[in-house]
């Protein structure tokens, strides 16, 4: 048995064996999942991309158009802090992501279990920002119509492509959950190694 299989004293001087495979043991392959890991951090890569250009970029633009057709600079400023703190959110956690991809030592049960977390809070405000962002757009496309007569077709335009850049993105978010969900499943059944040096200090404290 290596250095790192070895098990660790509880306090009282037994082995926790159990507690120390189920916090602390992590894939003993480090290519055996290479496909996947590769997939999930190309899709990282790819959203930090995405979430940060439309932090510049999808923000400005609904600022500028909303403030244009129907002036109400309180409720655009909330939005779009809530746009610009859900895309931060989501940036941090696929950065998170990328290294925990890469690294095989990183992927233990316990620390999948606080990426988890953080993966469906992030998701679900990503949803709920977006929902609330296009509903937003739509209702003042309606307004607009209403007020003013039909909307020029460039911003009816415009409004269509923002709401499915926001259904997009959605959409990616619950797929990068279900490919590290898909990774999780993979790994628990196949041989694993146990940091005894983590599972001591946990276990002792």
């Amino acid at each position: 048995m290596s250095k790192e299989q070895q098990s660790a004293p509880t306090n009282d001087g037994s082995i926790d064996h159990e507690e120390m495979f189920h916090t602390n043991s992590y894939p003993a392959s480090v290519s055996e999942n290479k496909m996947l890991t590769l997939v999930i951090r190309l899709l990282s890569i790819g959203i930090i991309v995405i979430e940060s250009y439309t932090v510049y970029a999808l923000v400005k633009q609904i600022y500028e158009f909303v403030t244009q057709v129907h002036r109400e600079p309180d409720v655009v400023m909330l939005i779009t802090l809530a746009y610009f703190f859900s895309s931060a959110y989501k940036i941090a956690v696929c950065t998170y992501g990328y290294n925990f991809a890469t690294y095989h030592t990183e992927r233990t049960p316990e620390n999948y279990q606080g990426f988890f977390k953080n993966l469906n809070t992030s998701s679900s405000i990503k949803f709920f920002v977006s929902a609330g962002i296009g509903f937003f757009l739509y209702y003042h496309q309606i307004r607009y119509t209403h007020r003013f007569g039909k909307m020029e077709t460039d911003l009816v335009h415009y409004i269509h492509v923002v709401q499915k850049i926001l259904a997009l993105q959605v959409a990616v978010s619950w797929l990068y959950n279900y490919l590290f969900k898909r990774l999780y499943s993979i790994e628990i059944t196949q041989p694993r190694v146990v940091d005894t040096k983590a599972a001591s200090i946990k276990i002792t404290h």
